[in-house]
């Protein structure tokens, strides 16, 4: 992980404007590959840019970032192609990885989500967040979810029905 600010940052995947993102936030630019640079930067642009980062950032990545002072956990997924991004919470505990393994490595117990079994065998991908394990839940392309002691939220910040026409 890679420390930025408030942020501790895990950041799988590239963002193909780096170069640019650096020169914008006073960095020199990353070397291709090195995620630990990505995550310092995808760090910074959270510190600099907020909720803005994930609309500024070009690329195909997945980001987990925790807050310890607000105890906020946001996990993010650039637009059209990204790596998953996996997450179960109760109350007493949150764990999110991209591979659904981890999660289950750490206690939770693996049973089928006879919904997503029926949704699939119906094609219906209404409920992009819905996970195929009971009780684990994905973050759709394209969006945020930030986690916190009092609840959930998830917003999409891509939505390329607002592309202004030429």
């Amino acid at each position: 992980p890679a420390k930025s600010g408030p942020w501790t940052v895990l950041f799988t995947g590239h963002i193909d404007n780096a170069a640019w993102a650096a020169h914008e936030l006073g960095l020199a630019p990353p070397h291709p590959g090195d995620r630990h640079a990505l995550a310092q930067l995808y760090g910074l642009a959270l510190q600099k840019w907020r909720e803005q980062a994930d609309i500024r950032l070009v690329g195909e990545y997945a980001a987990i970032a925790f807050d310890g002072q607000a105890q906020r956990l946001r996990l993010a997924r650039s637009p059209l192609r990204a790596p998953p991004l996996h997450y179960f919470s109760d109350p007493a505990r949150v764990i999110a990885s991209t591979v659904v393994r981890a999660i289950h490595g750490c206690g939770v117990e693996r049973r089928i989500n006879p919904d997503k079994l029926a949704d699939a065998a119906w094609f219906n991908y209404s409920d992009e967040a819905r996970g195929w394990f009971k009780g684990l839940r994905r973050v759709p392309l394209g969006s945020v979810t930030e986690l916190t002691p009092g609840g959930e939220t998830s917003r999409s910040f891509y939505d390329p029905e607002a592309i202004p026409r030429q």
